[in-house]
């Protein structure tokens, strides 16, 4: 993992002790605290279990088992995605990005669970929905990476056929509607996953495009060109607001060109960025 992305370090990290404490709870047949209190549910939010939208994206379907591809694909997918995103974007955004993926999917659960319990006559009227997994975290930057990035070649699973990665969200929220209303498949957060879309779109639109208003002309910097001597970029010689401009440009070519396009002084003003603003 790229030490420039500690948060998705952390994560990784996080979510693998959550599941070792859980695997040694269920090999010594002791009772499962963390499986008790952190999985979400509609009936635990209305015992005032309120932690729950936050827990449960830290917690996988039991690995004693095949429950560990759970896990398992979602770190596989958060590490590629993260190690790219959190970079560009900063930890803290990064941060942002990836918890309200995991709360907007929780919304869109709970939405879904409302409908389907058997005391509503829902889609289902099965028995009640229970979710434990970062999916919709997940999701939400592999969308903010597809808004970066919408041309990049991606892989369908583990099919060996490649499409581009706004082509391939986009397929998914669609199959994810579509699957909302197919019986018996509701042991996938269908809902959750669309969520964590929505969560991705939203944050792409707020930190990939520049504002609407102009700068005031007075602030309007005379800049060399990219050729010219650094020297103007150095640190705190570098005023605020210019500051905020280039960085508006830089995040502007990512999302028009991808992360592939940046030069080694787009790529410092984004370290400056994170450093300052």
């Amino acid at each position: 993992m790229s030490p420039r992305a500690p948060f998705t370090r952390v994560v990784i990290w996080a979510n693998g002790a959550v599941a070792l404490v859980s695997l040694l709870c269920f090999m010594l047949d002791r009772p499962d605290v963390l499986r008790q209190w952190m999985p979400l549910s509609l009936e635990s939010l209305r015992e005032g279990q309120l932690w729950r939208p936050l827990t449960y994206m830290w917690i996988h379907a039991q690995v004693a088992g095949a429950g560990a591809l759970h896990l398992l694909f979602n770190m596989m997918t958060l590490a590629p995605f993260g190690k790219i995103v959190e970079p560009v974007l900063g930890s803290q955004r990064f941060a942002v990005i990836y918890l309200s993926g995991g709360l907007a999917g929780a919304a869109f659960f709970l939405v879904e669970a409302a409908v389907r319990e058997p005391s509503a006559g829902g889609l289902a009227g099965g028995p009640e929905l229970s979710m434990v997994g970062a999916s919709a975290a997940v999701l939400a930057v592999v969308t903010v990476f597809a808004c970066m990035n919408p041309s990049a070649p991606m892989m369908l699973f583990f099919i060996p056929v490649k499409i581009r990665a706004i082509r391939l969200v986009q397929g998914f929220a669609v199959a994810s509607v579509l699957l909302l209303f197919v019986p018996g498949l509701d042991f996938v957060a269908h809902g959750a996953h669309l969520g964590g879309i929505a969560a991705g779109w939203w944050c792409a639109r707020r930190y990939l495009r520049p504002p609407a208003r102009p700068w005031p002309p007075h602030l309007a910097p005379d800049l060399p060109p990219s050729e010219a001597s650094p020297a103007w970029l150095e640190g705190e010689s570098l005023p605020s607001e210019v500051l905020r401009q280039e960085l508006d440009r830089v995040l502007d070519k990512i999302s028009s060109q991808g992360v592939g396009a940046l030069d080694a002084r787009d790529r410092h003003i984004l370290r400056l960025a994170r450093e300052r603003l």
